[in-house]
């Protein structure tokens, strides 16, 4: 098969385009999305943080917009071993950059079409041997390096026919789906378990659904409560207390004097003062009914209709669970608070840098901070290493990253990758952060993922310029709203088995890769017949595939 194939420059089957040199004085806050060596990840580009160029002047620039799929390689960056932005580094356009423009200091790689396919184009290039040839190829400073573009488009490398680059590329592009769609599916779990608790116990959303529905039953009953026009005010009480016959007749009669004397409006407006205070054992269990409905409302996002169609037992759970909102707001020090919730440290939910055991010297799970991700849960990569000084956790555990930039980038783990009664450790810049029993572990994680809990940290920050660090201390005393233990394991309920469903996602994510990583060089020198895997991409790409 490799017979077949053809020795060729990449020059002679592409088109190499260095990027445009836009100065910074064309920089704006809004206009057109900049595609700078900075915002590279390890296959794609990341435009969440980029600069934007004045739309008039990006216009002089057509040429030069990337669009999805294109091949782009970094022409200056880093030496070897600092893969994260070393020089010859390919990334692959896509759909949320196609549009942006190519900065400077990068090539886009335009395939021939009669030659080369693009997707072969991008599984070649992230080769070793090319990120090899990149490095030896560079020149430039001890702190950075610069790839030419002459010497890029020198690179040489075997090239089968189009027929055949297409079937080794729909192989390797299955896999990456299958991946990308697990990545998308963890970011969707994610948002939804940050939600949740955003709604619970940020802003209170069950709680507010319980007061305004409060309002509206006793507007209502108000309404049913008001007499006729031409009705005697006899009749009128009649009227009005006719729907709760246990009322008594004192709080009746205080009802029908209210409703002759007041308007519509001034009922509707206050509706407390149109119905009696003390409420019948029958009223009572109506008004819990309908807030608890209300708060079940707000907690899962269906409506009345789609709550009587429920199967009885998952109403019944989610009625607990809204029954253990209260239907009132208090103030307290922290501003507006669930009555009956407290107000004290977040030291009485977590507990910072727990002690473990772990004998030095020993071989144990280890992660670096370079492998903790600033969105999602799922650590990039733990490796076996011995021993040494650092911080020491067990699953379940919430890793934060304490030092700047780390803490401000959003770096932060959680404990999943180790096995039963295992400890790993890792680096001394990280703030351990476990539950206290009664809390699910899940409160870790998602309390270290609140924007309002990290800008607390930020602020307790010390240290000379460039190394600061966050105070565990300062952050476990920090004064917090103490959100109640049964609510929080009903929470932890729905967010734990987010985290798992997203650490299964995950294994996947590895299990894929490390497939797309061993076929790729097989397949890309020749070596594996690709005849022999013509059903594998489309197994990869089945929505209900679980292995390959």
């Amino acid at each position: 098969m490799v017979s077949k194939w053809t020795q060729v420059r990449l020059d002679s089957v592409a088109v190499l385009r260095n990027g445009a040199g836009i100065k910074q004085d064309f920089f704006s806050e809004s206009g057109i999305p900049l595609a700078r060596v900075s915002d590279f990840t390890q296959d794609s580009i990341d435009l969440s943080a980029c600069k934007k160029v004045e739309s008039s002047h990006a216009a002089c620039w057509k040429s030069h917009v990337l669009k999805e799929g294109n091949v782009v390689v970094a022409t200056v960056g880093s030496w070897p071993p600092n893969w994260t932005s070393v020089v010859g580094k390919v990334v692959r356009v896509p759909f949320g950059a196609s549009g942006a423009l190519q900065n400077q200091n990068t090539c886009c790689v335009l395939p021939l079409s009669d030659f080369l396919n693009q997707e072969f184009l991008f599984y070649r290039l992230k080769l070793e041997d090319f990120a090899l040839y990149a490095a030896n190829n560079a020149g430039g400073s001890a702190n950075q390096a610069r790839l030419p573009i002459k010497k890029l488009g020198e690179f040489q490398f075997l090239l089968p026919s189009l027929v055949e680059q297409r079937l080794i590329s729909s192989v390797l592009s299955a896999l990456d789906r299958k991946v990308d769609l697990n990545r998308q599916i963890n970011q969707t779990l994610e948002q939804m378990a940050q939600a949740i608790f955003q709604s619970w116990f940020v802003d209170f959303d069950p709680v507010k659904a319980k007061i305004s529905a409060r309002e509206n039953w006793l507007t209502r009953q108000a309404d049913q409560a008001q007499p006729h026009a031409d009705a005697p005010p006899f009749e009128a009480a009649a009227s009005a207390a006719q729907p709760f016959a246990q009322v008594s007749n004192q709080a009746s009669n205080q009802a029908a004097k209210k409703a002759s004397n007041e308007t519509a409006a001034d009922a509707a407006q206050s509706p407390a003062a149109q119905f009696p205070a003390v409420l019948s054992p029958a009223e009572q269990a109506d008004l819990e009914i309908f807030i608890n409905r209300a708060a079940m409302c707000a907690i899962s996002g269906k409506t009345d209709a789609d709550l009587d169609a429920m199967p009885a037992a998952d109403y019944q759970r989610l009625y607990h669970t809204a029954s253990l909102f209260p239907d009132e707001l208090i103030e307290s020090e922290l501003g507006e608070i669930p009555k009956g919730w407290a107000i004290g440290a977040i030291g009485d939910m977590l507990e910072f840098n727990p002690k473990r055991s772990l004998k030095k010297g020993s071989l144990a799970p280890y992660l670096d901070m370079k492998n903790v991700p600033t969105s999602g849960h799922l650590a990039d990569e733990v490796v076996f290493r011995e021993m040494g000084s650092g911080s020491k956790f067990i699953n379940g555990d919430t890793l934060l990253a304490r030092i700047t930039p780390c803490l401000e980038n959003g770096k932060t783990a959680f404990v999943d990758f180790l096995n039963d009664d295992e400890v790993g450790w890792g680096s001394t810049e990280f703030i351990v952060i476990r539950p206290k029993d009664g809390y699910p572990y899940s409160l870790g994680y998602l309390l270290a993922r609140d924007s309002n809990f990290r800008q607390v940290a930020i602020q307790s920050m010390t240290g000379t310029s460039g190394r600061q660090r966050a105070d565990a201390k300062a952050l476990a005393e920090k004064n917090w709203v103490v959100y109640p233990k049964a609510l929080m394991m009903e929470f932890g309920a729905f967010s734990e088995s987010y985290l798992q469903l997203a650490k299964r996602n995950g294994d996947q994510i590895s299990t894929l890769t490390h497939l797309r990583n061993s076929l790729l060089p097989k397949l890309l020198s020749g070596e594996l017949d690709i005849s022999a895997l013509t059903d594998l991409a489309d197994h990869a790409a089945e929505p209900g595939a679980t292995h390959v």
